[in-house]
């Protein structure tokens, strides 16, 4: 009895960890221990593109929440973006829906924390209704979703239960 409970909380133990590398999938790292999961594209899109990808990796373009989660973020992305990323990423932050109400691509939230750079966003040529993070400074602004800039991005979802 007593060797049966032994192995028995052993396998226990193993499949825990395997579990805990396991429950972000390829490519994505999960930030501290029941955080989301997460990962950097390794190529550009544009933002509607980059939507796509992520929803069907079973998430959405990164969510900002706080300035803790900017700093988080922004420190991910440099860690992991590959070197023609350098000057920016998209975020799930949106207004196409209604103009100058942003939402999260997540789950529709409205956007309550910003980081916008002065005099953004400002609906450029009235085309601008998807948010970027500027490397060379963290600050946020609105670009074209449809015809834009192509950029890289982060991923986030939540991790699969094992």
């Amino acid at each position: 009895m007593g060797r049966t409970l032994l192995v028995f909380a052993f396998l226990v133990v193993v499949i825990g960890m395997v579990c805990a590398v396991q429950q972000c999938g390829d490519g994505y790292t999960r930030r501290g221990y029941y955080g989301n999961c997460y990962k950097v594209s390794l190529h550009r899109d544009l933002w509607i593109q980059a939507r796509e990808r992520c929803r069907l990796e079973g998430g959405w373009l990164v969510t900002i929440r706080n300035g803790v989660d900017q700093n988080w973020v922004t420190d991910f992305y440099q860690r992991h973006s590959p070197r023609p990323c350098s000057d920016g990423y998209w975020i799930g932050a949106n207004d196409i829906g209604n103009e100058k109400s942003w939402v999260w691509d997540e789950n529709g939230d409205p956007v309550t924390y910003t980081n916008w750079q002065p005099e953004e966003p400002n609906n450029h040529n009235g085309r601008e209704d998807a948010a970027e993070v500027r490397m060379s400074d963290s600050k946020w602004n609105d670009m074209d979703h449809l015809t834009g800039d192509e950029r890289c991005y982060i991923c986030e979802k939540p991790p699969s239960s094992c």
